[in-house]
């Protein structure tokens, strides 16, 4: 069963744009929000949705078992404004299975009217042109069937982070999808993409004939959605990407996620491997399902490696625990590159105070026979 299907299931409470107010020539954006938590966030969220210069943009206001505060302002702002609909949960669907709430973002996607469908999180935001940005990528190409802005990392205070994504993001305006989708599992050997990735606009039809919003969204983007047509890119426009203590994936981080049966279950879910065998060919769906095996092994010694990294010897022995519940038959190989990681840290640390205390004493030294002359 596809993603939209599983979201059928689940009741809520739909409650319909109470005025509209669009221009008949212009393509319409559906900017879908899901909401539970942090209200502070959410206001800054919601605002940059409804503050676009663009005049066709629904915003689809997701409710999802949210507190009382965030409730009471999902209202406010679904009453008072027009292009605007409320979805509400009565529980709050987020599964740590999934990760996301597709449930959710998959009901709205079959409600919202816009040819074109984007997310935006809880507590990221976009630029004033996000919206026309975007529009114009896909009214300039008719190919054109995702596009994407830049991504900019902004602290929980929303000030810019010095992280400069374009050297990563180093595409044209347009270029074709598959071509992404290659270099992306290849190690992006060409630099094409590094973001979020579900920070993609895709054409509504699209995502409802595959099947929706899947788990592993991020990655699904990319590899299921991107490689139809070509994909648009304007780096004038943006999405800020928030990092705070609270974020998804330093919560599952901490906990010593180490994610491999959610990714082994996102590869049978979506259905990926045949979706690349008809349309990039059986040699590219064998190259994509070998980047499963090695990601499916790296993953979790990266994760064993980053709590060494962090000094978080209670988030090793997790992450090692979860290791030996999914994929036991990494284990040894996780224990050896780990260990081999803590031994040429040490050298280095080591090498670092030897080289200081040669510095030191050869300073010392100078200063000693200065003061003889």
């Amino acid at each position: 069963m596809n993603a939209i299907e599983e979201s059928k299931k689940v009741d809520y409470q739909f409650y319909p744009t109470l005025l509209e107010d669009y221009e008949d020539d212009k393509m319409t954006l559906s900017i879908i929000i899901d909401c539970y938590f942090n209200l502070g966030y959410v206001k800054e969220s919601v605002e940059s949705a409804l503050n676009q210069d663009y005049p066709n943009v629904e915003i689809m206001l997701i409710d999802n078992g949210a507190s009382d505060d965030i409730s009471n302002y999902l209202k406010e702002i679904y009453n008072k404004n027009k292009n605007t609909a409320l979805l509400v949960y009565e529980e709050n669907q987020f599964d740590w299975s999934e990760l996301f709430v597709l449930i959710c973002w998959n009901a709205a996607l079959l409600k919202c009217k816009g040819e074109l469908v984007t997310h935006l999180s809880y507590d990221d935001k976009f630029s004033k042109n996000y919206a026309s940005s975007m529009i114009k990528l896909f009214v300039d190409n008719p190919n054109c069937q995702t596009a994407a802005p830049l991504p900019i990392s902004i602290n929980k205070y929303g000030k810019t982070n010095p992280v400069d994504y374009l050297p990563t993001n180093n595409r044209s305006r347009y270029m074709s999808g598959k071509d992404l989708a290659l270099d992306f599992i290849k190690g992006s050997p060409k630099k094409f993409f590094q973001a979020p990735g579900e920070i993609f606009v895709i054409r509504r039809e699209l995502l409802i004939e595959y099947g929706g919003f899947d788990r592993s969204v991020d990655l699904m983007q990319i590899l299921k959605y991107a490689i139809h047509g070509e994909t648009g890119f304007d780096n004038n426009a943006y999405v800020y990407w928030r990092h705070h203590e609270n974020q998804l994936n330093r919560i599952t981080t901490n906990k010593g996620f180490i994610m491999v049966s959610f990714l082994r279950q996102a590869m049978v879910d979506s259905n990926i491997l045949k979706i690349w065998e008809e349309n990039l060919g059986k040699d590219n769906s064998n190259l994509l399902k070998n980047w499963f095996k090695h990601k499916l092994i790296k993953l979790p010694i990266e994760k064993l490696i980053e709590r060494l990294f962090m000094k978080d010897i209670r988030g090793y022995f997790n992450v090692l625990l979860n290791i030996s519940k999914e994929c036991p038959w990494v284990l040894p190989k996780a224990i050896l590159s780990s260990s081999v990681f803590l031994v040429v840290l040490s050298a280095k640390i080591i090498f670092k105070k030897i080289v200081n205390r040669g510095s030191i004493n050869k300073n010392k030294e100078s200063y000693e026979n200065s003061n003889l002359h």
